[in-house]
């Protein structure tokens, strides 16, 4: 048998190890593929596609990314590789293989895995990419996605680098076996292990460093964010470690001592094994929750920015197009039914269309703090209004004669008291003549946007309102145009821009909200990325830890099968210990992303558990179905040679 036989056959007895290790490189090299392919696009490199420059320079720090992670994640890999199979390389040793042989067959194994990676890695980049640019083309609001085309140089540059990456790690890992002796090898699994024992100290070290992040993480506040942030993050890291490796063992301590727990059922010894198995991977616990935490709060995050920008411009902008002419059916910005045509002519829905006519008045005491120069404000009858809130779910009003309520035009100004209630406001109307109303209340979020020269809405009696207008000459009356359109965000706006004459005095809140897009749909992206590269990483960890020691588990149920425990009862304790190693981590990782997310609704004043409970429920979801693959081969590797 050659050398590369050898390894080949060694690559299939071992696939169950091999697996996961094989499928993660192969994500990671296809993501660096789609990126480098995006990065060499000839629309890309010539700016043909929106925001581009923004996408490269994201793009290119998510390269370095999946360059590091590649790094540390192949590292641990082949090094659990090696720590498993020491049994086995101290056999072929004893049987007369030399150290170089060793290492030559050892590196062969690892770069004919690592090819095989590489090569489907490019050729699933090649099958995913046009989705990818279709994809990003949908965050960045394109109207016209990437067409698909083929780049040598990513295909050098990710068969070169992840070569180059395989090679160097396998070779670092490899030397160690190389000084290690025949019989260490031999007997690396069959290491004596002491029984784990807590300290009381560094008990309550991790009960206070926990204790101490999420006191601060829930009173965080604008003014104590960058105070808080380091310590925040020290103490968490503090804490999650001793949480296994001192907390795990005296809470299982304390359950074993219960006899009215320990001796129910096959718990005896399923708490016997926890105990050592948690104990023994503490590191890579810790290492789990903290990604867990990572990934829960950048996706979070990203989703709930998204969600954000997109409440604001409903907020900030309550119609897709809206706009403010003076004089009645002057058309001096736009005529409404050309957009109105144009609009059904393109296939869009129009939801509601709003003609609000009124007058402004120039009012002294209605100024926005630290504003002392003269503030206009749109005056419109309670009908108007009325129709105008019906339309966004908010309460209709009703003004007495020669009284008025004040519209403020954001949501979060509720806390400002521009006018009191039954103050008199003497206003001086467009036409010259005066205004005098009593404010009865003031309320936060117009229906309408706010236009150049109007800041604020003043709502009078209907009646009265109808009476000053007929008195009001046509040159001094102003009209509120707005349109509804149901499906905004897809909209093309060049044919409707085409018929506005003032540009400047036009709000189009789908344009603006492809502008912020871009920013946010990169921040969302990148979100998305890390957290799909940190998903991938948690599992991959898990499922290898746990194939770590299968030969000694193996021997261990041998000997509880010898002593009577049945195949069932073996089943219900490895249900137990596999869940508790998968999901003790995620659970830990959702505690510490839920106080995260607490201290960033205080900063943004929002509440971000309900986004979050989204983000944590596909992840709880991943992590499933990671469990039970893991699960179902492990039962097969242990269970079926009992």
């Amino acid at each position: 048998m050659t050398f590369r036989e050898l390894a080949i056959h060694n690559i299939k007895g071992n696939w169950h190890r091999y697996g996961a290790y094989f499928w993660s490189s192969v994500f990671s090299v296809m993501v660096f593929f789609i990126y480098a392919s995006f990065l060499n696009h000839p629309d890309i490199i010539h700016g043909v596609m929106r925001a581009a420059k923004y996408v490269k320079n994201s793009l290119i720090i998510c390269q370095v990314i999946v360059m590091v992670f590649s790094f540390f994640f192949v590292l641990y890999a082949i090094t659990s590789f090696i720590r498993t199979r020491k049994k086995e390389f101290g056999l072929f040793s004893l049987c007369g293989m030399t150290s170089g042989q060793l290492k030559w067959m050892i590196l062969l194994e690892n770069m004919l895995i690592s090819t095989l990676a590489i090569l489907v890695g490019i050729v699933f980049g090649l099958m995913f990419s046009k989705l990818f640019y279709m994809g990003i083309g949908v965050l960045l609001g394109s109207e016209l996605p990437l067409r698909f085309a083929v780049s040598m140089k990513a295909v050098l540059q990710t068969a070169l680098g992840f070569t180059l990456l395989f090679l160097t790690i396998t070779v670092y890992s490899i030397l160690k076996v190389g000084r290690a002796e025949i019989i260490e090898l031999i007997q690396a699994s069959r290491q004596p292990k002491k029984p784990p024992i807590a300290s009381k100290w560094l008990l309550l070290v991790t009960v206070l460093s926990l204790g101490g992040c999420y006191y601060m993480a829930y009173i965080m506040s604008a003014q104590t964010a960058l105070v808080f942030f380091m310590p925040i993050m020290t103490l968490v890291m503090i804490g999650t470690y001793f949480l296994y490796t001192q907390g795990s063992v005296a809470i299982l301590n304390r359950l074993q001592r219960s006899r009215r727990i320990s001796y129910h059922g096959t718990n005896l010894v399923t708490l016997g094994q926890l105990l050592f198995k948690v104990k023994d991977n503490a590191r890579v616990l810790f290492m789990v929750s903290i990604l867990s935490a990572v990934v829960l709060t950048a996706s979070s995050t990203a989703y709930i920015m998204d969600r954000q920008t997109y409440a604001q411009f409903k907020n900030n902008f309550p119609q897709t197009y809206s706009y403010i002419e003076q004089g009645l059916n002057t058309h001096q910005v736009a005529n409404p039914q050309d957009i109105v045509r144009v609009l059904q002519e393109s296939g869009h829905t129009l939801s509601y269309e709003l003609h609000t006519a009124g007058f402004k008045v120039r009012s002294e005491l209605l100024n926005y703090p630290g504003e002392r120069s003269e503030q206009y404000n749109f005056v419109i009858s309670a009908r108007d209004y009325n129709e105008a809130v019906s339309h966004k779910g908010k309460r209709s009003i009703q003004v007495e004669k020669d009284h008025a309520v004040l519209v403020l035009p954001f949501e979060d100004m509720g806390a400002y008291q521009a006018v009191y209630p039954g103050e008199v406001v003497k206003s001086i109307r467009s036409d010259g003549k005066p205004l005098i109303l009593t404010v009865d209340e003031q309320l936060s979020g117009s229906p309408f946007s706010r236009h150049s020269g109007f800041s604020q809405f003043l709502v009078m009696n209907t009646e009265q309102h109808d009476a000053v207008m007929q008195g009001i000459a046509d040159q001094y009356k102003f009209v509120n145009y707005a349109f509804e359109v149901k499906d905004w965000e897809q909209i093309s706006n060049q044919k409707v821009m085409a018929l506005v004459k003032e540009e400047a005095t036009f709000d189009n809140r789908s344009t603006s909200y492809l502008d912020v897009k871009q920013t946010s749909g990169i921040m969302i992206f990148v979100g998305i990325f890390v957290s799909l590269l940190f998903v991938i990483a948690t599992g991959s960890i898990l499922y290898f830890r746990l194939f770590t020691e299968i030969e000694e588990d193996r021997e261990h149920y041998r000997a509880l099968a010898r002593m009577g425990m049945t195949v069932m009862e073996m089943k219900r304790v490895v249900n137990v210990q596999v869940g508790i190693l998968f999901f003790l981590p995620c659970i830990v990782g959702l505690i510490h992303s839920a106080f995260a997310m607490k201290a960033l609704g205080n900063l943004l004043f929002i509440s971000t558990w309900g986004y979050a409970s989204i983000v944590a429920g596909i992840f709880i979801g991943v992590q499933f179905v990671y469990f039970v693959a893991a699960k179902r081969n492990y039962l097969r590797r242990v269970m079926g040679e009992l």
